[in-house]
């Protein structure tokens, strides 16, 4: 990805992702949070620097948001270690672009993200979330970042169109178009 800032422009769409210590958003805490679209890519690290605050505002200013299970994972953990206001996190999901989320709750139906990868012809995940524990609790700090990074890109790669292949469906293409991005 080729990159010019790190910002987004005013409005503009990206994908984010974070990595935790653990499962639990009341024991564990927020050790990388990623972002990134066409353009730009940020990292900020909580546990390093304090408080991810500008990536909050960040959020609010999108016109839409990409996240690969972030209703149920991502913005939840963020809202109570954050203790986020419930309007903003709801403002967040509206704008939200997840095939995690849709899939299930449109079709039960409930994949990990190199299902998806995989049915839609995209590289792999280079990680996972267990060893991106180990990577912060060992200080593997730019191992991490990359980590978080890589599937920051990826879930904007794979949601970017809105014309997918979901994992279940024996390669039928998904064309949700008014998840389009406009790229």
């Amino acid at each position: 990805m080729q990159l010019n800032s790190d910002e987004p422009a005013p409005n503009a769409a990206f994908a984010f992702d974070i990595e935790t210590t653990g499962l639990d958003p009341h024991t564990n805490q927020v050790t990388c949070i990623c972002a990134c679209g066409d353009g730009f890519e940020r990292c900020w690290m909580p546990t390093l620097e304090g408080r991810p605050d500008s990536f909050f505002e960040m959020m609010d200013r999108a016109q839409f948001l990409v996240s690969f299970n972030g209703v149920r994972f991502d913005l939840n953990f963020l809202s109570v270690v954050y203790n986020l206001d419930q309007n903003r996190v709801g403002n967040w999901i509206l704008k939200l672009r997840d095939a995690y989320e849709a899939s299930t709750l449109a079709l039960d139906k409930r994949f990990s993200l190199n299902h998806l990868l995989e049915a839609n012809g995209l590289q792999p995940k280079i990680s996972t979330g267990s060893e991106a524990v180990a990577m912060a609790r060992e200080g593997r700090w730019d191992e991490l970042r990359e980590y978080c990074m890589s599937d920051a890109a990826l879930a904007w790669i794979s949601m970017r169109t809105g014309v997918f292949v979901l994992p279940f469906t024996k390669g039928k293409v998904l064309n949700l178009a008014a998840w389009s991005l406009g790229r």
